[in-house]
């Protein structure tokens, strides 16, 4: 074994630090689990102010520094973790104080939004800046750190747009008006609307005449509705500046009486300007069976005209902005969505049905109550991604193939003072087809079921079920679970003098005394701070002697060719 010698300072961080007296310790580093690194130190009992500020219920928690520095005869080694304190025990009979610490992937495990947090919606174009916007929330000023390629998180719905003739295409069919003194006349126009819906129709107040009360509407006859279910109403509106104009809508029972109304909606127009109205989502009243949509303008002056286009009625998904977004049968389709009429272009009902398995919107939606780690597992997990915290508190997404740089090797009789190789079948990390099970609810309320299979595969011999309470993220859970559960399943398990330089998910070479050598990376490092050894777990395969993968240096440097090797 190395002669080598190593000094453990452990410290409360500060301005100034302040030292703290260990008496032992150890810290791990696991690729498996969150928090990626956790530590135990054992100290003994400071000042009473000090161990007043070891209270890990402070806002923020208070951080732990443990700064090695071990002297070999080739050399210095030096490492500190930075790791914040999860729970402080006194033992007064001993007196010394256990202090427990993890790296920062804890703090998101902490944080909940107190209501539904939809932000996450808006960066379905970059699972970076997603995680991002997520770290940022629970550890201000907290950044991922660069490199990897980025991937897309598109949350998309079917969804029904329930206004048969929603931007008068061919003519004013179901649309309406009333007005309580003066004329109003409506105008359909065929140009000059939005891109996505040219035609609209223009309602125009007669010559010097005041018009009390214009209201413009899809009448009750042509939209039928559910009730209870939550529903989200929009339209686009033109008009005079200044001009206040009024979204609501009127429900109605299956025999024509009045329900109520839905919270309105005001828009302020700037001439020359369409500007889109869009309510909060709105459950109809319980006996709902038609519903007059309808925008309201006050008190308008002679030859004033107000401009409406692009109904869109539909169930709310949970994507406020995409529940408000205009479509109808016309509408382009795209790579995500396609887009028909039920019936008569402009005389039916309007449908967008999804093209690609893709998450669900409320799988975006970070719920009240729910805590950071568990809202972004799933959608890192489905990108085939883990997020990972290092003791130097640096954030990054990681997939299957990350290597944390460096390598170790630890051979029999050399440098390894412990050692042992075990194999299962049993082992619940091993498997080669996964079914992950998700259920959740939906805006409505109803309860919503899908399940992924994967298998490494198609004579896949042993399934492993996961059943996970979370909106679907979209696909890639269930074959990224499967490709990391390879090579699990035998472990081995060395002690050797602490490598300061030694992290999980890193290259190893073990030579075990009667077994074939065994290459593969770590995935547990744990430091004894007592011992001064560290004990490596890692998921290894066999490789013969003379394998191509145990000599120096890459193929490109090696002299001759592969068949003379």
């Amino acid at each position: 074994m190395t002669d080598s010698s190593h000094v453990y300072t452990v410290a409360l961080k500060g301005s100034p630090n302040v030292q703290l007296s260990k008496r032992t310790g150890s810290v791990s580093l696991d690729a498996r689990r969150r928090p990626h690194v956790q530590g135990t130190v054992v100290i003994a009992v400071p000042s009473l102010t000090v161990l007043a500020a070891l209270d890990p219920r402070t806002s923020p928690p208070p951080r732990i520094l443990i700064d090695v520095l071990a002297t070999f005869p080739w050399g210095v080694q030096h490492r500190v973790f930075d790791l914040t304190l999860r729970d402080r025990s006194v033992d007064l009979a001993e007196a010394t104080v256990t202090l427990t610490l993890a790296s920062d992937e804890a703090l998101l495990s902490d944080y909940a939004p107190l209501a539904d947090d939809t932000a996450p919606l808006n960066y379905q174009s970059s699972l970076r800046l997603l995680v991002g916007y997520v770290l940022g929330k629970v550890i201000p000023g907290t950044v991922l750190s660069p490199g990897g390629i980025d991937v897309t998180v598109p949350a998309l719905a079917n969804s029904s747009n329930l206004i048969r003739n929603p931007r008068a295409g061919t003519n004013t069919t179901d649309w309406a008006w009333t007005q309580t003194s003066g004329g109003l006349t409506p105008t359909r126009r065929t140009t000059g609307g939005p891109a996505y819906s040219p035609t609209y129709v223009a309602y125009v107040s007669n010559a010097g005449v005041f018009t009390n009360n214009a209201e413009i509407y899809i009448g009750e006859s042509a939209v039928s509705l559910s009730g209870g279910k939550h529903h989200v109403l929009s339209v686009d509106l033109s008009g005079a500046t200044g001009r206040q104009i009024i979204l609501d809508a009127v429900c109605f029972d299956a025999s024509g009486n009045i329900l109520g109304f839905i919270p309105p909606v005001t828009t302020t127009m700037t001439a020359g300007t369409w500007k889109r109205a869009v309510t909060a989502p709105f459950a109809a009243y319980a006996n709902t069976a038609k519903i007059r949509v309808r925008v309201r303008a006050n008190q308008l002056g002679g030859s004033e005209e107000v401009d409406v286009t692009a109904w869109r009625l539909s169930e709310a998904t949970g994507d406020l902005v995409a529940d408000g977004l205009y479509f109808d049968g016309s509408t382009t389709d795209t790579t995500q969505y396609d887009y028909e009429w039920a019936n008569t272009a402009h005389a039916s009902v309007s449908t967008r049905r999804v093209k690609i398995n893709a998450a669900t919107p409320d799988a975006l939606i970070w719920k009240a109550g729910q805590d950071a780690l568990t809202f972004l597992a799933p959608l890192v997990q489905a990108a085939g991604r883990r997020l990972v915290c290092d003791e130097q508190r640096v954030w990054t997404l990681r997939d299957e193939n990350y290597d944390a740089g460096g390598a170790l090797e630890i051979r029999h009789a050399v440098n390894m003072a412990a050692g042992s190789e075990k194999t299962s079948r049993d082992d619940d990390d091993w498997f080669d087809a996964a079914a992950v099970e998700y259920e959740w609810k939906d805006q409505s309320g109803t309860t919503q079921q899908l399940v992924e299979t994967a298998s490494l595969t198609p004579s896949y011999t042993r399934l492993r079920r996961f059943q996970l309470a979370t909106p679907y993220p979209g696909p890639g859970r269930a074959a990224y679970v499967v490709r990391r559960a390879q090579g699990r399943g035998r472990e081995v398990t060395v002690s050797t003098v602490a490598d300061w330089s030694a992290k999980a998910e890193q290259g190893i070479t073990v030579v075990l005394e009667g077994s074939p050598t065994q290459i593969g990376q770590t995935n547990v490092v744990q430091f004894d701070l007592d011992s001064d050894q560290m004990t490596i777990t890692s998921r290894t395969i066999d490789t013969p002697t003379g394998a191509i993968d145990l000599l120096a240096g890459t193929i490109d440097s090696l002299v001759g060719t592969i068949d003379a090797l």
